[in-house]
């Protein structure tokens, strides 16, 4: 197997003037320059830095997820080259909201232990698309609640709610159940017009008394109808 680079036979150091890996690094740090430097202004998808060259465009690091604003004291790199990045930023003295940016997908991910976001003055999340949860339980725990949606789907398999009061208005109310069952202590309705009511079989159970009262009373059977008592009065 031959080298690739010739070894000289003249007694000087083998090797000697082919660049290395430690050189090459070591090059490739001296170029690249770091100093303090201001954001003056926005320019072309970067900023414009004010530092000892002179006014110079920046692009944000990748790893600088703070995004920059006007005023800022940022720590830049500059390459002989003449290009330039945004690693971190020092100081910020405006009032520009703190805001973390990335471009395309970000994901957060925690391998072990648990994952906490805590605010004093409230959170909001917003986006023009879907937010999707996915988890083996939620628990919510607030003091008011408000909730506004054009359209709302719930499918489960078992629902339970204990309340104090519960006041729904609707335009429009429609059930399909199996089985209904309620057991209250006092009921109230008030139809204001029409009330109807089919079924195959009517029971109607008082342990005291039962009225029937209206302008017009009538009771028609196809077949028979009975009336039974101790004492029966009519008129």
């Amino acid at each position: 197997m031959t080298n690739r680079w010739p070894v000289p036979n003249n007694g000087s150091p083998p090797f000697k003037g082919i660049p290395t890996m430690r050189n090459l690094a070591d090059s490739l740090d001296s170029s690249i320059t770091q100093e303090v430097a201001t954001i003056t202004g926005e320019q072309d998808n970067g900023w414009l830095v004010a530092s000892s060259r002179g006014p110079v465009r920046a692009t944000r690091a990748t790893s600088c997820l703070l995004e920059p604003a006007l005023g800022d004291r940022v720590i830049c790199a500059f390459t002989a080259t003449g290009q330039a990045w945004v690693l971190a930023i020092l100081e910020r003295r405006s009032t520009t909201v703190n805001q973390l940016s990335v471009d395309g997908d970000l994901e957060v991910r925690v391998n072990e232990g648990r994952f906490s976001v805590a605010s004093a003055h409230g959170i909001a999340l917003s986006t023009p698309k879907e937010v999707q949860l996915a988890s083996a339980s939620v628990a919510v725990n607030t003091i008011t609640a408000d909730v506004v949606v054009q359209r709302l789907t719930y499918l489960g398999r078992y629902l339970q709610s204990e309340v104090k009061r519960v006041k729904a208005v609707a335009a429009t109310f429609d059930a399909v159940l199996g089985r209904f069952s309620q057991r209250v202590k006092r009921s109230y309705r008030t139809v204001e017009e029409y009330d109807c009511v089919k079924a195959k079989q009517i029971d109607y159970v008082a342990e005291s008394t039962i009225s029937l009262h209206g302008e017009t009373t009538m009771m028609t059977a196809a077949q028979l109808v009975k009336i039974d008592g101790a004492q029966v009065h009519v008129g």
